[in-house]
């Protein structure tokens, strides 16, 4: 998949980002470069890899168990701005 200018310049306004126009073809290049190497590692074969014998016991797997849900007033105890137990978050639409 090779990355276009037309395809920079969506990206560019999801993550509102202003480009101009002499970098949009340096970015198409770039991003058109980490695509491939991330194609190329979508070939690696890695069926035959040990996963604890490579990372050890870090992959230890936890039991799933059931915790009881915190209070409102525990979630929101960090919030950085909160309106009764909800967060309070700024309009970014009209």
């Amino acid at each position: 998949m090779a990355v276009t200018i037309d395809t920079v310049r969506d990206i560019a306004k999801l993550a509102s980002i202003r480009l101009a126009d002499d970098e949009l073809d340096y970015m198409a290049q770039e991003l058109d470069s980490i695509v491939h190497w991330l194609d190329l590692l979508q070939e690696v074969d890695v069926s035959e890899i040990d996963l604890h014998a490579a990372f050890g016991e870090s992959l230890r797997e936890r039991e799933d168990v059931a915790e009881p849900t915190p209070s409102a007033d525990a979630i929101l105890i960090n919030a950085p701005d909160r309106v009764d137990s909800w967060f309070a978050v700024p309009k970014i639409i009209g």
